[in-house]
């Protein structure tokens, strides 16, 4: 039987993907809810099964259903993360892929993060998508044309007005892509393999342990997920925002000293805004700003405050990343942890 080049390099890629994911599990965490129904967001985790049972998440990715249609049905990622010293080693795409291999299981498609925006290097991964030979197509809401697909986010609800299935709330803060996405059959089958693997690897490591030691793993899995997420997100912002310090900032920055937005736009007129502000950066820090105002922290910011006093949060404590995004206040968070401890 002769193999042709292509079946050969596929097999070759195939057995170096088994060996790259041996030793390599997930743990996914699904949650219910009122509004929004079953399944309707995903916490997972990929992580190295250690001996000794010191397990390392090596990365996480969140996702939960977006809060209208937007080609419906379509989940957001909400977070993802990789530790830094398991980075470049294709696991950011792994997680993408593990993530939209669940959604799209479901018949979901996945799109970037609506609420809080997307940092640079993410946003690759959907930028991607768009060439040629990509990995996942765009879903469609089947009442469109060769044309005009109806496989773009309608935001205002002008650019198909007759069809609703594609209405979505406008993003936050800008949004890295406008579009709902599905794995490509050959992909979507690989990952089917890769998942059922990364899946056996975990129900095993657990069924060598008592129910209570899978509960205490299960929670450190998903309290060291939220940590890396803030940990790794404040690096990358902290890297975004030295690279943002270039002459065209010191230049706009002077010229904000001198005049206001609104002043300059009174004297030279409202093109000017465009000018100073071509990006609509301004625009979207003032949003930033305006959801501050609502007593909403940073993540960071958050974990300092609940840290104050020298307050430390435990491995087995709930996870704070999760209590940060639903708002939780840092001092109720304290006061639950320390109550828990009490009872131990």
């Amino acid at each position: 039987m002769k193999f042709s080049l292509k079946e050969i390099k596929r097999i070759i890629l195939e057995e170096v993907e088994s060996e790259r994911l041996e030793g390599l599990a997930i743990n996914v965490e699904t949650i219910d809810s009122y509004n929004y129904g079953k399944d309707s967001e995903f916490n997972i985790q990929l992580y190295r099964i250690n001996a000794g049972g010191s397990n390392e998440v090596i990365g996480m990715i969140d996702m939960s259903v977006t809060d209208n249609k937007c080609i419906s049905k379509t989940y957001q990622v909400e977070g993802i993360a990789v530790d830094s010293k398991f980075q470049s080693q294709g696991y950011g795409l792994d997680l993408y892929k593990i993530g939209m291999f669940y959604v799209n299981s479901l018949g979901a498609g996945l799109t970037s993060d609506h609420m809080m925006g997307t940092l640079d290097k993410a946003s690759e991964f959907w930028k991607k998508l768009e060439l040629k030979g990509s990995i996942a197509v765009k879903r469609r809401t089947g009442k469109g044309t060769k044309a005009d697909p109806h496989d773009t986010f309608d935001y205002d609800g002008d650019m198909t007005p007759d069809d609703p299935n594609d209405d979505c709330y406008e993003p936050m803060v800008g949004a890295a892509s406008d579009h709902s996405w599905e794995l490509i059959p050959d992909e979507y089958n690989k990952m089917s393999q890769v998942v059922k693997k990364l899946l056996s690897n975990h129900n095993r490591y657990l069924s060598q342990l008592d129910k209570e030691s899978q509960k205490k793993s299960i929670s450190y899995l998903s309290n060291q997920s939220g940590k890396l997420f803030g940990r790794e997100y404040s690096k990358a912002s902290a890297a975004k925002d030295i690279n943002k310090i270039n002459i065209e900032d010191m230049i706009k920055e002077e010229l904000q000293v001198i005049l206001t937005n609104e002043e300059a736009a009174e004297m030279f007129g409202n093109d000017i805004l465009e000018q100073l502000d071509p990006d609509g950066e301004l625009e979207r820090e003032k949003e930033k700003i305006k959801q501050a105002e609502k007593g909403r922290l940073s993540f960071m910011d958050w974990i300092k405050t609940v840290e104050v006093g020298g307050f430390q949060i435990g491995e087995d404590d709930p996870n704070p990343y999760d209590a940060w995004y639903t708002g939780i206040k840092p001092e109720d968070y304290r006061e639950e942890i320390s109550l828990s401890n009490k009872k131990r």
